[in-house]
């Protein structure tokens, strides 16, 4: 993962720090920053990784082979949010 990405992953986690420090579930891929980050931050916590799945080899990349990944249909979504309002901003000057 790239060090500014663990930056801003460290960035977010402090905010969610301010309003609760004990008892907290997280769940992620297997990125290896997670649990350093976590240890460092947190006192209480419990953390769970998933092993992502595979992309399709034909076709659109980013969508799993087998669905069911929850990160993978987030990360989708908000792109297609993102682009949607790019383009409503393009469209209106």
């Amino acid at each position: 993962m790239k060090l500014e990405n663990q930056k801003k992953i460290k960035e977010m986690l402090m905010d969610i720090r301010k309003y609760r420090d004990k008892n907290i579930l997280f769940s992620s891929e297997q990125a290896t920053c997670y649990p350093n980050i976590l240890k460092e931050l947190f006192l209480k916590y419990k953390h769970f990784a998933f092993k992502g799945k595979r992309g399709c080899i034909v076709g659109q990349g980013e969508l799993k082979a087998s669905g069911g990944d929850l990160l993978c249909a987030l990360n989708r979504r908000c792109a297609m949010i993102r682009d949607n309002i790019k383009r409503l901003i393009n469209d209106s000057f």
